[in-house]
């Protein structure tokens, strides 16, 4: 029999192994028992890389939070980019304001899908100053481009169009 550790049997530490399995196991039972939705935006959770545990109710601010951590009916699976946005805004009070000092109003915010809002007047901003700094012979030098290339142009401006389309909430 070889000593060899279990470490170096499997390529992995151990407590990394077992925590996979686990992870294998309980993704196999979600699937087997319908329970594939994820809590937060209710699409089917397409595979396990995708699948995390999260508490329905914060149970750090609950009344009784160890009874609040072990309860079942508060444990949910969700996509694990809708439990990390989640708990990303959960814990902190919405900000009024952008860096800049600029009210968030809606007329003056894009709010992404993901919940992420951006202040129009220093994307203005941010784009007048990108704009300024590419210098006209880089100005020269695309506008040649976009004239050698027109159907090349226009599906990278659709491509950039749908790709910033598909991120705002309308």
């Amino acid at each position: 029999m070889s000593n060899e550790s279990g470490s170096a049997l499997l390529g992995l530490n151990v407590s990394t192994a077992t925590a996979r399995l686990r992870k294998l196991i309980m993704w196999s039972l979600v699937q087997e028992t319908g329970q594939d939705a994820c809590f937060r935006c209710g699409e089917q959770i397409e595979n396990i890389d995708d699948l995390s545990i999260e508490h329905k109710e914060p149970w750090r601010k609950a009344d009784d939070p160890k009874a609040s951590f072990f309860d079942l009916d508060n444990i949910a699976f969700s996509h694990l980019s809708c439990n990390i946005g989640a708990a990303d805004r959960s814990n902190q009070p919405r900000k009024t304001h952008c860096l800049q000092g600029h009210e968030y109003t809606d007329e003056n915010t894009y709010t992404y899908s993901d919940g992420a809002r951006q202040c129009r007047q220093c994307d203005r901003r941010y784009q007048a100053v990108y704009r300024s700094s590419l210098g006209e012979e880089r100005n020269r030098s695309t506008q040649e481009w976009q004239k050698r290339n027109p159907e090349k142009h226009a599906a990278n401006q659709r491509a950039w169009y749908h790709k910033k389309q598909q991120r705002r909430v309308v």
